[in-house]
């Protein structure tokens, strides 16, 4: 994927197997999608929708809980973590499968995915209990 700053067209030059090719594939035949890029760009407008909905569930949270005096911490950007571990089980038995259906490109990709997703449902349950307390409190 390469940027082209003076247009502000980003070009994507992928491969895609498993399951998100199969979903391609049909909706083309269904006549839902006229082009890879129309099919990529509704994707991804879905996607910023999701994004921003999690971001405004976090400064929600982080609005109650200023209001109600509760320390919060900001966050480094610049924060790197290594990760050496082994995983067995059913995680490893779904990191398998997601891999074989191309839901995930490497154990870094699965790895970042999943946090990505245990935050959102940490702040999503955090709101609704600080909502929660709020209301109780009126």
């Amino acid at each position: 994927m390469s940027e082209t700053p003076n247009n502000g067209k980003v070009r994507i030059n992928t491969e895609i197997g498993g399951e998100p090719a199969q979903w391609l594939t049909q909706w083309k035949n269904e006549g839902l999608s006229k082009s890879n890029t129309d099919v990529i760009n509704r994707a991804f407008a879905l996607y910023h929708e999701h994004i921003v909905e999690q971001d405004i569930k976090a400064n929600q949270l982080k609005t109650i809980r200023n209001n109600s005096g509760e320390q919060v911490g900001e966050l480094s950007k610049s924060v790197e973590i290594k990760i050496n571990t082994v995983i067995a089980g059913e995680p490893a038995k779904w990191l398998n499968e997601w891999k074989e259906r191309g839901l995930v490109g490497s154990n870094t990709d699965a790895v970042i995915q999943a946090l990505r997703f245990l935050h959102e449902h940490h702040v999503e349950q955090s709101l609704k209990e600080a909502q929660r307390k709020t209301f109780q409190e009126e």
